[in-house]
């Protein structure tokens, strides 16, 4: 080291007159001589560094969870423009649903969607949501921001033991969060919508041709065409089944066309014929692209609403009687979307056949099937009760003399018409069923039947179905005529003053229908009509008795009632198989992003 001292006595020189002498000398480095210097530079260099590093040294805020998106499984590979991608399921409670081409009594067709539920009395409401399954994550909370209903969101709508389960329709498009080191897609493209496809079944009860199935739908005359040519057919034989997916015109992307068509013959075996690129067809053997487009034609219009209108004041009392009567049933098929017209329909069943809910568990489970006729009208088809580990089927019927629909068991008799009471509209009631002063004779006797009082002329209904088996006049009776019901019963209408114009012995009449009007005739003290009721050889109380007055099928009725069975029997399974399609679908997709991870 290089450093300055002061000179010692006697080395000044001539030069250094008059200034402070100093000397040169060098000092050389070292830890022990120096470790002051050094100690004061290793602290400035470490202290920055330690601050800097501190100041750093914040943990990074960790990348939100990726959203699993759920894909079903790609599609043929076409040369055609993107399209958006099937929305996936959010959880909710819906009926499956099927639409169909059914034949009207003049002969035209028309277009009815046919819904089914099944309402499981036995458990506890909420119970089916729980029960559901827990065999994949809740994935649900990432579709739609909203939390996860159960642990398996895309379980089975209706599982392999025919439990109901909460069914699925689309919602909006879940949205993924960036992910850091995957590319992001910025591209500003205008997205095209994909035309919205939709599905209709032909199942004829007998033979119809393809241009009655093409009245009911807006698909060109070559479409049909060409799908006839490949199918080797211009018509459906009863039996045979018919699926059509076609694109729907009416939703902006152009006329229709038919994608792909399923049929069925009469054995089973199934041929799927499908539209290519060029506008050919041809044959395919891949099932799961039906499946998938199946899947799609409903997603797509799952979410129409059926009716939820309570009606006028007399629905909305009829309403409040039935879920007096029968408040978990009711809740049940609100909770399934059953509509309020529907709902009464199956209350009135249950009532009318003694059938109720009890804390035994006898009544376990409903089965129902209705349908939305294109006209808006939705009906009632089929009620299946679960009784005591038993079966009973109600099965809708409207026959060509019915002047209403009833419903009919298996064994085609009513269930739903019971005898009516007073056949006089407006009709007040006088003497009873039993012992009375005769007013006449002035004696006791016992009085067979009831009597009503009615202005002269006011017109007297059959009390049910049957037929006219005598239209006579006696002392007693004055002008009377009977009827033979279905049920082997017969009812008597007495002291009329005349019967409906036309009407002969021999005539089918129905519950409800005109058959005489009011008189006076025979001992009588003044208009009224005397109602008698004969079950076999003793008589009995009409306003009493609970006896089904409905119609009781024979012979060629009979045989076509049966297979009005079979045919509804085969909609509701394709109504069931048609959501399980739609939920393997979705539940594959689902499960090969769950493994992907």
């Amino acid at each position: 080291m290089v450093g300055f001292e002061p000179m010692r006595p006697g080395e000044a020189t001539a030069d250094d007159f008059g200034s402070i002498p100093f000397r040169q000398t060098v000092h050389c480095f070292s830890l022990r001589n120096h470790w002051r210097l050094v100690t004061v530079l290793a602290v400035l260099s470490v202290a920055p560094a330690c601050l800097l590093a501190k100041v750093m040294d914040v943990p990074a805020a960790s990348p939100p969870p990726r959203v699993a998106v759920a894909m079903l499984s790609k599609r043929i590979r076409q040369m055609t423009r993107k399209q958006p991608r099937l929305r996936v399921p959010v959880a909710v409670q819906k009926t499956a649903k099927l639409e169909m081409i059914e034949d009207r009594m003049d002969g035209t067709v028309t277009s009815n969607t046919y819904f089914s539920t099944s309402i499981d009395l036995s458990k506890v409401p909420g119970d089916e949501v729980a029960e559901a399954g827990s065999d994949m994550p809740q994935m649900a909370a990432g579709y739609d921001n909203v939390p996860a209903m159960h642990a398996n969101p895309f379980a089975l709508i209706l599982d392999k033991d025919g439990r109901d389960v909460p069914a699925y329709h689309p919602g909006p498009r879940p949205q993924s969060q960036p992910e850091r080191g995957v590319p992001i897609n910025v591209s500003v493209a205008t997205e095209s919508p994909a035309p919205a496809v939709k599905r209709l079944v032909a199942m004829p009860k007998k033979l119809q041709n393809f241009s009655d199935i093409e009245g009911a739908l807006t698909i060109s005359d070559p479409d049909w065409l060409a799908l006839g040519h490949q199918l080797g057919r211009d018509c459906l034989q009863s039996g045979e089944r018919l699926e059509i997916i076609y694109s729907d015109g009416d939703s902006g992307a152009g006329s229709s066309h038919i994608l792909l068509a399923r049929y069925v013959d009469r054995r089973g075996q199934e041929r799927l014929i499908a539209r290519q690129n060029d506008g050919k067809w041809d044959e395919i053997r891949n099932r799961a692209i039906y499946d998938r487009m199946v899947a799609e034609a409903l997603a797509r219009h799952d979410d129409e609403a059926v009716v939820e209108d309570e009606g006028g004041p007399g629905q909305r009392s009829a309403l409040a009687k039935a879920k007096a009567d029968y408040p978990e049933v009711m809740a049940r098929m609100k909770q399934q979307k059953v509509p309020a017209i529907v709902a009464l329909q199956v209350v009135d069943l249950l009532k009318l056949n003694d059938l109720q809910v009890s804390d035994d568990g006898a009544l376990s489970k409903l089965h129902v099937v209705f349908r939305k006729t294109e006209s808006g009208t939705v009906e009632l088809v089929f009620l299946g009760v679960d009784e005591d580990g038993h079966e009973k089927r109600f099965y809708r019927y409207h026959g060509p003399l019915s002047h209403a629909a009833e419903f009919l068991d298996e064994n085609g008799r009513s269930v739903s018409k019971p005898l009516m009471g007073n056949p006089v509209p407006g009709g007040r009631s006088n003497d009873g069923f039993g012992w009375r002063m005769h007013p006449i004779l002035h004696r006791p006797e016992f009085h067979n039947g009831v009597d009503y009082d009615a202005p002269l002329g006011s017109p007297i209904l059959a009390a049910g179905d049957g037929t006219v088996i005598k239209i006579s006049s006696e002392s007693g009776y004055g002008k009377y005529i009977r009827v033979k019901h279905d049920f082997s019963y017969t009812t008597t209408y007495a002291h009329i003053s005349g019967t409906a114009k036309g009407l002969k012995v021999g005539d089918r009449v129905t519950q409800g229908q005109v058959i005489a009007y009011i008189g006076s005739t025979g001992l009588s003290t003044g208009p009224h009509l005397y109602y008698e009721l004969r079950m076999g050889d003793k008589y009995a109380d009409p306003t009493k008795t609970k006896v089904s007055a409905g119609t009781v099928l024979h012979g060629d009725a009979l045989s076509a009632f049966h297979q009005d069975i079979d045919r509804v029997d085969d909609i509701a399974k394709s109504v069931v198989a048609s959501a399980k399609s739609v939920a393997d679908v979705v539940g594959d997709g689902i499960q090969k992003v769950v493994k992907a991870r």
